[in-house]
């Protein structure tokens, strides 16, 4: 295993040397010298500062007073406005490099872009690749603006790049080092059975829970949103479109007041116009004197409504300003729910693990908790705390915590807390209906936060079926009065799910009835966006975009920061589909994904079903790729949307790892128990425990080989098979010195390698069953030397 300082000096060495190869690269330039700096038509100068007068022109000569041979040029640029924070870099600028070399000494020929910000020292320095030596170097400013002022105190050739060990980059490589050597298949936590009774696991997932929780904490302030909260701010053509962030406040004093719409006047040219919901119309109404509209805000018979579920108003904004007086910043919101979201994964996951893989290791529950907090979409959500990010971040919430006491509730978990001793697998007693109807309470309430989450309600059926129509300890299938009680029981708990799930109902048909006049309308159709939602274009043909992008888009990779390219419209799709800017699929952002993928194999449903998991993962394939499909024919692309179905691609993934690895079953071999299988005198293996035989193979249910074949494996030390037979009453077979006993569940991503193409062996010649013969078990013994009853006949390995 590598040492605790191995992680210390990987980042090290990318740190001081790959990150600093600039520097070590400039050692070997030809001397410094300063150039003079001379400005295009397009820019006035006054003393060190430049003004962009003509953006079509506005460019820099940079010229050494003779030919010189030139492997960088430094423009040093100082900041012309205070800094707003410690970690900005000022403004950027976006210069296209051109020289005059020895194979170009007419016109410049261009060599590219280069990035340079204020405040960024390391940006002001280009790295030049001319041909021969450089008379010119023009840097033309791309995409500027009349009045836009950059202040170059000078520039310089063949500059020696300084030495910058950043501890914010430092940082960052040590977290992911570490991550990586957290998660190692020698850990030690791989053999640790779940049990979060003990003191080193909680230890162990309560610091994983401090780190993951300010991660996200940190994300959320990475863009300094605060910014955006304090007021409005106007976009689009003419500021036609006026930005609001704090819808969700301006509900919550809404509902404080008692109304449905927000108090806030619209103006009065939007009931005028043919069509307030196409942007154009709304652009040529402010250009033409009117007052700026909001931006997605729903507008309906002349008021402003949000359209977004009320819940997170009335259970973190409306507490917040009555107690304080002050509105609730959303970038803040964002983090509470990001956390509570955290939460609600550290409890859905461990009776998931419970439930379905009662024998899985506490460093499975570890990756899988990080699978699905990362990849999961939460990121992205926290990334850019708007108002978007609200309900989407509540209803993941809501929906982990709700499957999480489904979860609970069939594993018969009732006040237990976090036992020590998980049982094997589902209980035999009752579910609690507290945990029905509470779970149920959490799904039903997403029609209030973001509607599409209520269809984790199909995952019930799997989950609890099994639970809710068994009949229960002790009842006689013939008898008449206990089988009328079960029936009394079975409806009782199927109540328990649809009191909560109506009641949640009944309480969204009401303020969507309120708001629009329609129990079905939530609203979404009448945003001020830019389009129009009424009379959009739902084509169905969307789906086939929708499953690239969001499934199988890869990263677009690039030569520099921040080294992947910016996806900005659905590529031989002609017609409107909103497409926001995106990076790349899912099976990219989070490539343990793909284990959803398995599935379609016949040998791996084929072990899902034999433990017990093919419904459920089935349901969340099925629960995701509705969602897939609805979000891209209504919504379109967007990385945000990736939320909506992500979480239930990683459970189904997660429990194909448990699948897959050895040990995830309710024995803990990953096996089920072989069969008798006659020896080769004809007679049976002697009953009971000294009878069975250690499986070897741990691919699924298999028998030992048939008598005339001899198992592969080297021979033992008396020169004859090994045998996995102990005579009866001899107890268990004792272990060879130095064997290390196996993981209870091993490292997933290596067992599944194992699982997926295990080593075939050739099937003998007279077989007559179609299972696979077992590969010789992790010990044999010799059976010449293992003592043998009196009169009992002669057993020699296969």
């Amino acid at each position: 295993m590598p040492s605790a300082l191995t992680p210390l000096l990987v980042a090290l060495v990318l740190e001081l040397l790959v990150f600093n190869l600039p520097h070590w690269a400039s050692l070997a330039f030809p001397g410094e010298q300063a150039v003079a700096v001379s400005p295009g038509p397009g820019l006035t100068v006054s003393g060190t500062r430049y003004t962009v007068t003509d953006p079509e022109e506005a460019w820099l000569d940079l010229a050494p007073a003779t030919p010189a041979d030139a492997r960088n040029t430094a423009l040093d640029l100082a900041p012309v406005d205070a800094p707003s924070s410690p970690l900005s870099v000022g403004q950027s600028f976006r210069f296209t490099v051109s020289v005059l070399d020895g194979g170009h000494a007419v016109y410049p020929v261009d060599m590219g872009e280069a990035v340079i910000s204020e405040r960024l020292g390391a940006s002001h320095y280009v790295r030049l690749h001319a041909a021969g030596r450089v008379s010119l170097i023009r840097l033309t400013l791309r995409d500027a603006q009349a009045g836009q002022v950059l202040d170059a105190r000078g520039a310089r050739l063949n500059a020696r790049v300084p030495f910058h060990a950043s501890p914010l980059r430092l940082s960052c490589l040590l977290a992911a080092a570490y991550l990586v050597w957290l998660f190692l298949p020698s850990r030690r936590m791989y053999s640790w059975r779940l049990d979060l009774g003990e003191p080193r696991q909680r230890i162990g997932l309560a610091g994983f829970l401090i780190v993951q929780g300010l991660a996200l904490v940190l994300v959320s302030q990475l863009i300094r949103p605060a910014r955006m909260y304090e007021g409005t701010y106007a976009t689009g053509d003419g500021g036609a479109f006026l930005n609001d962030e704090n819808q969700y406040a301006h509900l919550a004093d809404a509902l404080i007041a008692g109304r449905a719409w927000l108090d806030i006047p619209a103006p009065d040219w939007l009931a005028q116009v043919a069509n307030p919901y196409d942007p154009g119309e709304r652009v040529r109404a402010v250009l033409a004197g009117g007052e700026p509209a909001l931006w997605d805000y729903a507008y309906w018979d002349g008021r402003y409504y949000s359209y977004f579920g009320p819940l997170p108003a009335l259970v973190l904004y409306a507490p917040y300003r009555l107690l304080t007086g002050r509105g609730l910043r959303t970038d803040v919101a964002v983090a509470l729910l990001a956390l509570g979201f955290l939460a609600s994964c550290v409890y859905c996951l461990y009776w998931l693990l419970r439930l379905y893989a009662p024998r899985a290791s506490f460093g499975l529950y570890l990756l899988s908790l990080l699978a699905l907090v990362s990849g999961s979409g939460a990121i992205t959500q926290v990334f850019v705390p708007k108002v978007y990010s609200v309900p989407v971040l509540a209803s993941m919430l809501l929906t982990m915590l709700g499957l999480g006491m489904w979860l609970k509730a069939a594993a018969g978990g009732v006040g237990e807390g976090l036992p020590a001793r998980a049982p094997a697998g589902p209980s035999r007693s009752r579910p609690s209906r507290v945990l029905l109807a509470g779970g149920a309470l959490c799904v039903g309430l997403n029609l209030l936060c973001r509607p599409q989450f209520v269809l984790a309600v199909l995952l019930a059926p799997p989950v609890l079926g099994p639970r809710i129509l068994a009949p229960g300890p002790g009842t006689r299938p013939r008898d008449a009065r206990p089988r009328r009680m079960v029936v009394r029981r079975m409806v009782g708990d199927v109540l328990c799910l649809l009191a909560p799930l109506a009641a949640c109902g009944l309480a969204s048909m009401w303020w969507n009835r309120t708001r629009f006049g329609s129990p079905f309308d939530f609203g979404a159709l009448y945003q001020l966006t830019g389009f129009d939602m009424t009379r959009a274009d739902h084509s169905p043909v969307r789906v086939i975009w929708g499953l690239w992008y969001y499934l199988l888009q890869p990263f677009q990779i690039a030569a520099d920061y921040p080294f992947t390219l910016v996806l900005d419209k659905p590529d031989g799709f002609v017609g409107l589909m909103p497409f926001e800017p995106y990076y790349a699929g899912l099976f990219a952002l989070a490539p343990v994904s793909l284990l959803a993928v398995l599935p379609a194999s016949r040998r791996v449903r084929a072990r899902l079903h034999a433990t017990g998991r093919l419904s459920l993962v089935l349901c969340l394939l099925g629960l995701g790729l509705a969602n897939l499909a609805v979000d891209s024919i209504v919504g379109g692309i967007s990385m945000r949307y990736t939320a909506d179905f992500a979480w239930t691609l990683l459970l189904a993934a997660i429990l194909t790892a448990c699948t897959l690895a050895p040990g995830a079953d309710g024995n803990g071999t990953g096996l089920a128990k072989p069969e008798r299988a006659a020896s080769r005198g004809g007679h049976d293996r002697p009953p009971g425990r000294a009878g069975r035989a250690i499986a070897g193979r741990r691919d699924g249910p298999c028998r030992p080989p048939a008598p005339r074949a001899r198992a592969p494996g080297p021979a033992g030390p008396g020169g004859g098979r090994g045998v996995v037979l102990e005579p009866a009453g001899a107890g268990p077979l004792p272990r060879p010195r130095g064997h290390q006993p196996q993981p209870v569940l091993d490292h997933p991503i290596m067992a599944t390698i194992h699982a997926i193409s295990p080593k075939q062996h050739a099937k003998k010649e007279g077989a007559r069953t179609p299972m696979r013969e077992c590969a010789p078990p992790p010990f044999v013994f010799q059976e010449s030397l293992r003592p043998r009853p009196s009169g009992s006949p002669r057993i020699t390995g296969p």
